[in-house]
């Protein structure tokens, strides 16, 4: 199992450890923000039909469709991207493929109890959703070296909290916590 040691900020001295497997490459827009709620196309910037702000790639699509022989008057996108007409489907796929771009993200999402969160490592749209970021190696070296020499005591209140080389160590039973611990300095 590989770990990861994170932290929100510079300023701050509380870093996380979590299993680095938990992140995968996915959509921005799949992704959540800190009120549970999906980021969605328009925060994404993703260049796609769903995204309100895309009303030229809509106008193209309208334009495209014409010019493949689909009767297109009066109708809307969704229309056809709703189609059960086989080859209206078959082209509005190949459309999409060869048109839209999506914003991706390195991500793990969860459920906390609550909402749905996610831990956003990376991005396509220049970190700005990015909520954590991996610390210096020499630092997750030593955290993660002192990480594995603890044993953690019996959990008291939900929390289990031992010091070890200059670190302190927080185990939690909350669901809300996404990390396998939380370290402080």
């Amino acid at each position: 199992m590989d770990l990861i040691v994170l932290k929100r900020n510079e300023e701050d001295n509380i870093m996380y450890i979590i299993e680095e497997n938990k992140f995968e490459t996915t959509r921005l827009s799949e992704c959540y923000d800190k009120f549970g709620q999906k980021i969605g196309k328009e925060n994404a910037e993703d260049y796609c039909l769903e995204n309100s702000y895309c009303t030229e790639l809509r106008e193209r699509f309208l334009n495209d469709l014409q010019t493949a022989g689909f009767e297109v008057e009066n109708k809307s996108w969704e229309d056809f991207v709703e189609s059960d007409d086989n080859s209206i489907k078959e082209f509005v796929e190949n459309w999409r493929d060869e048109n839209e771009v999506y914003t991706e993200a390195l991500a793990y999402n969860y459920w906390d109890g609550n909402n749905w969160r996610s831990v956003i490592l990376d991005d396509d749209a220049n970190g700005y959703s990015v909520n954590y970021e991996k610390v210096e190696q020499e630092l997750a070296e030593q955290v993660l070296t002192a990480y594995k020499n603890v044993t953690f005591p019996d959990y008291k209140f939900g929390k289990s909290e031992v010091e070890s080389d200059g670190f302190v160590f927080l185990k939690t039973q909350y669901p809300g916590d996404p990390f396998l611990t939380t370290v402080e300095l």
